[in-house]
């Protein structure tokens, strides 16, 4: 597993020049806006690093080069539980990495209700985005990278546009109104509730993923 991680981390590398411009994009945010930017640009950060890891896999896809690494002394279940720890590294290294950039920008000016709300909406929305890579990593290993992201995608629209329907329905309003103003009060029982929840996602994507992998022919 140890070599995996090192040919995904040099991928990773090789992408310095991306990773950076990301970087200078969302200070860039962060100065020409205001402490209510912080929630984008945690998202914005995240998100971008997360989906990087799944590039990955089209890089191992290209040119027969999955035949090329089951040929080699790793088994098909290292394969996923490397890809899964490298996405469970790098996204939650970027979620961190973008909060402290967020509480070096505001630490002086932020008022205390501004960062209770981050508090919670930062664990909240990395759950978020370890339920989008929870849904993909299995159909990008079943399908390959080109079908795998369709479907994703087409899953996430799917939902975005049920929550619309329902919003203009003003169904669960009240209760999600009810819900925002409460989570405030309490940050560090919504990160443990988001860290339980995010855990038991990625471990049944996981447990699927070994099982696609394992009947997957090359």
């Amino acid at each position: 597993m140890t070599a995996l991680l090192i040919k995904d981390w040099k991928l990773f590398k090789n992408q310095g020049r991306y990773f950076f411009t990301i970087l200078v994009i969302a200070i860039a945010i962060l100065i020409a806006g205001s402490e209510e930017y912080t929630t984008f640009t945690t998202s914005y950060i995240t998100f971008v690093v997360a989906y990087f890891t799944l590039s990955t896999i089209s890089y191992d896809e290209y040119d027969n080069g999955m035949g090329f690494l089951m040929a080699l002394p790793v088994t098909r279940r290292i394969y996923v539980s490397e890809k899964y720890l490298l996405t469970v590294m790098l996204t939650t290294g970027a979620w961190i990495f973008s909060i402290g950039i967020n509480w070096l920008f505001f630490r002086s000016g932020a008022s205390e209700d501004s960062l209770q709300e981050m508090l919670c909406t930062a664990p909240v929305f990395l759950m978020t985005v370890f339920i989008f890579l929870s849904i993909s990593l299995p159909l990008f290993l079943k399908f390959g990278p080109e079908k795998g992201r369709l479907i994703s995608f087409g899953i996430l629209g799917t939902a975005a546009l049920a929550v619309f329907i329902l919003s203009k329905m003003n169904i669960g309003l009240s209760e999600i109104k009810a819900l925002d103003r409460n989570l405030p009060e309490q940050p560090f029982a919504v990160c443990g509730i988001c860290i339980v929840l995010s855990a038991l996602i990625v471990f049944i994507s996981y447990t699927i993923s070994v099982k696609l992998m394992e009947k997957k022919e090359f």
